[in-house]
């Protein structure tokens, strides 16, 4: 073979055989992370706890197939934190526990959007350790069994909190336009505090022990509804503190009495009715029902078992009817 076609037959072999090498080279880098989990059939991804902190980073479904407890967990910072969208976690009964001492750390931390958790208890001891937290909007949290010293709180906007079993010592924060429904919600202080506009509150039972304040109520157009409260100690606390404006307060019962002031309101434009403050034998009366310190609300249907049923003081206030102290 002569020189030009031998130096084109090498042209031609290096056209063909160059991007075959590159793509070659290329696949044969480094690796990535290992990732927390593994696929199995009917469960989504399975997590795999034994090295944390996990980071679940992908959406999809997410699930538990064992008991995890996190004794030796020393780090401090998250456990596990969710940072993608639409992740949904299924414990399927099982459970989370971490058991710290004095190291601020949280056991689920949620910094995506739209997560749901579900079906599975959360455990998060002692002193310094908080069971959950998000940063995340629309945050689900679903037949949940959570227990945990630091407070719980949810920055996004639109977070459900259903139909679970929670203690948290130090309460629970929800910013706007969230609901928090059909839950046992227990605590030593502030147990529930609505920061923002237009969240519902219904249908759950708080058990609290030595509370200053068991609902806060900040924001505005809040709804509250069909909760129930027992109180066998008395205490200087307050069953709910509304502060905000334009809120709905309402078919709430407190038995056993035992509060400084039931229902303190320092807002305007609220709405208070069809409330009741039981007496009980052997418990003690309420030292206000319903106390006003603002004026402009709208009050009516409430039956107080307190020593001074309804103060308004020097406010002004529209009284709806049907107001019965005892």
């Amino acid at each position: 073979m002569d020189v030009p076609r031998l130096l084109l037959a090498t042209v031609v072999c290096l056209g063909f055989t160059g991007p075959a090498v590159l793509e070659v080279a290329a696949q044969s880098g480094p690796p990535g992370p290992v990732k927390p989990w593994k696929e199995a059939r009917g469960f989504g991804r399975v997590l795999d706890l034994s090295n944390p902190p996990v980071v679940i980073d992908e959406p999809g479904l997410y699930a538990l197939q064992r008991d995890w407890d996190l004794t030796g967990y020393q780090l401090g910072g998250d456990v596990i934190r969710i940072t993608a969208n639409n992740v949904t976690l299924d414990l399927h009964g099982f459970s989370i526990g971490i058991r710290l001492d004095d190291i601020n750390s949280t056991l689920l931390a949620v910094g995506g959007n739209q997560v749901v958790v579900r079906n599975g208890r959360l455990e998060a001891c002692c002193e310094g350790a908080a069971a959950f937290g998000s940063t995340g909007s629309g945050t689900r949290l679903e037949h949940l069994d959570v227990s945990g010293q630091d407070p719980m709180r949810f920055e996004g906007a639109g977070a459900a909190i259903t139909d679970s079993v929670i203690h948290a010592r130090w309460g629970i924060n929800v910013n706007e336009g969230s609901v928090v429904r059909g839950n046992a919600l227990s605590c030593r202080t502030f147990c529930l505090t609505l920061q923002g506009a237009m969240n519902q509150v219904i249908d759950n039972r708080f058990n609290y022990s030595d509370a200053d304040v068991v609902v806060q109520v900040d924001g505005d157009a809040n709804v509250i509804e069909r909760n129930v409260m027992d109180r066998e100690v008395f205490g200087p606390g307050r069953a709910y503190s509304v502060a905000g404006d334009r809120n709905v307060v309402r078919d709430n019962t407190i038995t056993g009495g035992g509060f400084g002031t039931t229902f303190a309101v320092s807002g305007t434009g609220n709405t208070l009715d069809g409330n009741i403050v039981a007496s009980s034998e052997g418990a003690l009366v309420a030292t206000v029902g319903i106390g006003f310190t603002a004026d402009g609300n709208y009050y009516g249907n409430n039956r107080m078992a307190a020593q001074v049923p309804f103060a308004l003081g020097a406010t002004v206030q529209t009284d709806w009817g049907g107001n019965v102290g005892y």
